[in-house]
């Protein structure tokens, strides 16, 4: 049976691989995320491939301890972004960038991007794993958001919601309220296209 990895502690991913049945470990990537790219859907594919090698880098120098024995590995990374007219809306820093955020969010329509990359390892003998294959995706849904007045705008980022999460607004959480329509996965917006993922493992080689 093979053993699946992900290279995130997004406590959302964790949650909608659990949902799904799947089990997994989490090694969490804590490489430097730079991207050479300046659009979202580009940089989301870039960073998730960058935390899945990362990880798998390091099982196969040794430095984290897997169940050796033959079975495949398989390593998730995944990465995404919010973004408005192609500008990224990252996490809100502090009260103020979250009031900004939900500002230009509100009333219309956004992005949302995530990238998932896979990598197969495959198991060599004595202890050793090797890098078989390695696939990125990438998986756009579109969010929109009904007009906010400013009492609906502070009293949101007066919760505790809005600051770890990408765009200042959690799909899943008290800012459904807010969210008039959506087009695409919605489970892409809370963090991980899980559809997608499983389905691009049944065509994985």
């Amino acid at each position: 049976m093979a053993e699946y990895i992900l290279a995130s502690g997004s406590p959302r991913r964790k949650e909608i691989l659990t949902q799904v049945g799947i089990s997994f470990k989490v090694i969490k990537s804590d490489c430097e995320e730079v991207s050479s790219y300046s659009e979202p859907e580009n940089i989301v594919g870039e960073l998730s491939r960058q935390k899945c090698l990362d990880v798998a880098d390091k099982i196969i120098a040794g430095q984290i301890d897997v169940i050796a024995g033959g079975d495949d590995i398989f390593v998730i990374g995944a990465d995404t972004m919010v973004s408005v007219d192609g500008i990224i809306m990252g996490k809100p820093r502090d009260k103020g960038h979250a009031y900004e955020m939900i500002k230009k969010i509100q009333g219309r329509d956004h992005a949302v991007n995530t990238g998932v990359s896979i990598a197969k390892l495959i198991y060599g003998g004595d202890g050793e794993y090797k890098i078989n294959a390695v696939k990125t995706f990438v998986e756009g849904s579109t969010v929109s958001v009904v007009p906010m007045d400013e009492d609906e705008v502070n009293e949101y980022i007066s919760c505790e919601e809005p600051y770890d999460k990408a765009g200042g607004y959690a799909v899943q959480g008290l800012f459904a309220k807010y969210i008039k329509g959506i087009s695409g996965d919605f489970y892409n917006i809370v963090g991980f296209p899980v559809c997608r993922f499983l389905m691009e493992m049944k065509n994985f080689s």
